[in-house]
């Protein structure tokens, strides 16, 4: 039974059953999200732009740009320049799902360089990004970048001691559900 789509194969029975497998979507559900995905995508692409869009919905009095691409560019996972319908889904699962499921794609999106760790630089470029995003224009890249420097300290991790000094995945999911921290590291 192939594919749905008609310019491109957007979904197949095996995407269908990889969906099923591992999100909580129903068939259902499922077939809602495709249809809405063909709406706006009809040739099975979703680009950052769409990202970006949302985001301005979510966000109006701020500026999305930077936080969407790097949103973007962790969901992108095979650096193709646009979103798949089965990585549209599986990013709306993320987002969707518990707490450390959320933080884990959080950590994704702040680890800028991929090498799974947070260090100091891509923690103030993301709390800029996300102050940018709430629509706080007036705070500094120095601003974000002690933010990061104390939140860092609170794990008792040098700052500028060598090139993986940061916080892991599991650090920084610890990061997030302290209150205080997660306000400033969430959108």
């Amino acid at each position: 039974m192939g594919c749905k789509g008609s310019k491109s194969k957007l979904i197949c029975n095996k995407n269908i059953e990889f969906l099923l497998a591992n999100t909580k979507f129903s068939r259902e559900k499922i077939d809602e999200l495709y249809q809405g995905f063909i709406e706006e995508c009809p040739d099975g692409k979703l680009g950052k732009k769409f990202l970006e869009e949302k985001y301005c919905e979510l966000y109006p009095n701020g500026n999305p740009a930077r936080y969407c691409k790097n949103l973007f560019k962790a969901l992108d996972d095979n650096n193709k320049g646009y979103l798949t319908f089965t990585q549209f889904v599986m990013a709306l699962s993320d987002l969707e799902g518990d707490l450390i499921t959320q933080y884990k794609l959080l950590f994704r999106v702040y680890d800028l360089n991929r090498n799974r760790i947070v260090d100091l630089k891509e923690m103030s470029q993301m709390i800029k990004a996300i102050d940018e995003l709430r629509g706080k224009f007036d705070s500094k890249e120095e601003d974000a970048k002690v933010k990061a420097a104390n939140i860092l300290n609170l794990f008792k991790k040098p700052i500028n001691k060598g090139k993986n000094q940061g916080l892991d995945e599991e650090e920084f999911i610890r990061a997030c559900s302290d209150s205080s921290i997660g306000m400033i590291l969430k959108p």
